[in-house]
């Protein structure tokens, strides 16, 4: 598994997620649950991982925000996908560039 905060994302643009999604990001962490979390790597291939979600944090080379897993696995916010399969069509959280390039979740 690649751990996406060590690979070169910087250059790809940052896409902040939806203050909704956020917020139930958030939420998980609070609960201390195991959840799906699916998610892309930078070369959009697709994982999935059933973990307890650990902090939400800011890069401090950018604006970019991560989240951190229990297992240290690290993963940008823009390359969420889902978490706890609860997100509206597509299965998407407002990341599909192909049809929502702001990152805005409020559109699904």
């Amino acid at each position: 598994m690649i751990n996406l905060l060590k690979i070169d994302l910087m250059n790809k643009v940052y896409y902040p997620l939806h203050t909704s999604f956020y917020t139930r990001i958030k939420k998980y962490i609070k609960l201390g649950n195991r959840v799906v979390v699916k998610f892309n790597d930078q070369n959009d291939n697709r994982y999935e991982k059933t973990e307890q979600l650990d902090e939400i944090f800011k890069s401090k080379d950018s604006e970019a925000e991560f989240l951190r897993l229990q297992s240290g696995l690290v993963i940008r916010l823009d390359q969420l996908v889902s978490i706890d399969d609860k997100n509206g069509p597509k299965d998407t959280c407002g990341i599909d560039r192909n049809h929502n390039p702001c990152g805005d979740a409020s559109d699904y």
